[in-house]
């Protein structure tokens, strides 16, 4: 569910936008048995090899349908994302802004305690005679399976864009619709982990032991996993060059290095 609202009347080319999401999802099982009767069939023949006689045997009985119901899993999802857009044009000069808030929270079947995120982003984006293009964009991401002072970080990103199609040294070369180049660096990061609160020790059953002058045994208890207080997100540079170009009108071409 999503609401828009347009502040063109206060601020030219500012916009926002609320929406919420919810989605919830369960599976069971059913399994349905029933018997029948089942017979099997005996053939005595006569002297000249002819069937004289039929001998039904009866095995089990129709009994009525049963059902075994059974849960498996289930998991519900509810996000909430506010969204603040400017766009405008100044002469030859264009810019595009956008700041966002997302808040994520998983309720799984199973799992310690729900998954909950939080992502605050933001982009700007300029360009001078749409043929010059320069972004910054930065995202600020919070994630409760790490530590307190671990569980936010910041991924920001660069690139710059030149449209090589709108340069007045191209407007003779009519196979070219769309040319332009491309470079951007960030990064990125990687939040997916194979256990929850990773900061946290546990503890079970664990090996047995002797205690007086007997031989039984007293089960253990002791820590399972060792607490990580340094778990955190994991990064990871990137670096793209590219390409995207429009031949002949229908020829679209993409690269990326």
């Amino acid at each position: 569910f999503n609401l828009k609202y347009d502040f063109d009347e206060q601020v030219k080319g500012l916009c926002m936008t609320a929406g919420v999401g919810y989605n919830n999802y369960e599976a069971d099982t059913s399994s349905k048995t029933r018997n029948y009767a089942r017979y099997s069939i005996m053939v005595a023949e006569s002297g000249q090899g002819t069937p004289s006689s039929y001998t039904y045997t009866q095995y089990g009985a129709d009994e009525p349908l049963t059902a075994t119901e059974g849960f498996k899993t289930d998991y519900s999802r509810i996000n909430f994302k506010l969204q603040a857009d400017y766009s405008r044009t100044f002469g030859n000069h264009g810019i595009d802004a956008t700041l966002l808030f997302l808040s994520d929270l998983y309720k799984v079947y199973g799992t310690s305690g729900d998954i909950k995120y939080l992502n605050y982003a933001g982009r700007l984006t300029y360009n001078y005679k749409k043929t010059y293009v320069a972004e910054i964009a930065a995202s600020y991401m919070g994630n409760d399976n790490f530590a307190p002072g671990k569980r936010y970080d910041l991924f920001p990103s660069v690139s710059l864009g030149w449209i090589l199609s709108n340069e007045r040294f191209m407007q003779k070369v009519s196979w070219v619709d769309y040319l332009k180049l491309r470079a951007s660096a960030g990064i990125i990061g990687n939040d997916q982990t194979t256990g929850r609160h990773l900061h946290d020790a546990t503890y079970g059953g664990r090996n047995s032991y002797l205690f007086g002058t007997t031989s039984a045994a007293t089960p253990g208890f002791g820590e399972v996993t060792l607490a990580n207080k340094e778990a955190g997100w994991e990064h990871k540079r990137m670096l793209d060059i590219g390409l995207d170009a429009t031949l002949f009108h229908n020829l679209q071409i993409g690269f990326d290095y």
